[in-house]
């Protein structure tokens, strides 16, 4: 490993050949994501585990995925206040089967937003390493 140079700047060179058409393309493609070559090398290469998302169109997902399990929520609150009005529930019924699936519905939810969280951390680091 090359000596570090004063001011903490990084010390190792790492150079390639490219023809012109990879050059170009290498180019447009760190323009396009206004980065620069080292850091487009660091976050492909060194960092290549991270998540490489457009923030917007993720923000746009999850918004969608908000609407959709409000929906849903809805409409299972409605049938759950149906069935608790029902006198008798015995095991097999359409009503315990219905009780089961809103059930493993919220544990579904649940996983979801766990995912959806897990997925924000990584975005938060991968803004952070950049």
């Amino acid at each position: 490993m090359a000596k570090r140079k004063e001011g903490g700047r990084r010390a190792n060179l790492v150079r390639c050949y490219l023809t012109d058409g990879e050059y170009t393309r290498l180019m447009s493609y760190t323009t396009s994501l206004n980065i620069s070559v080292s850091d487009l090398i660091r976050a492909k290469i060194v960092y290549g585990g991270m998540l490489d998302v457009d923030p917007v169109k993720l923000l746009d997902v999850f918004v969608q995925i908000a609407r959709d399990i409000a929906r849903i929520s809805s409409c299972i609150s409605e049938t759950k206040d149906h069935l608790s009005r029902t006198k008798e529930i015995s095991i097999g019924s359409p009503i315990a089967d219905a009780c089961r699936y809103m059930m493993e519905y919220q544990a579904d939810i649940t996983c979801l937003e766990k995912a959806i969280r897990m997925l924000l951390i990584r975005m938060d680091r991968k803004e952070k390493m950049l």
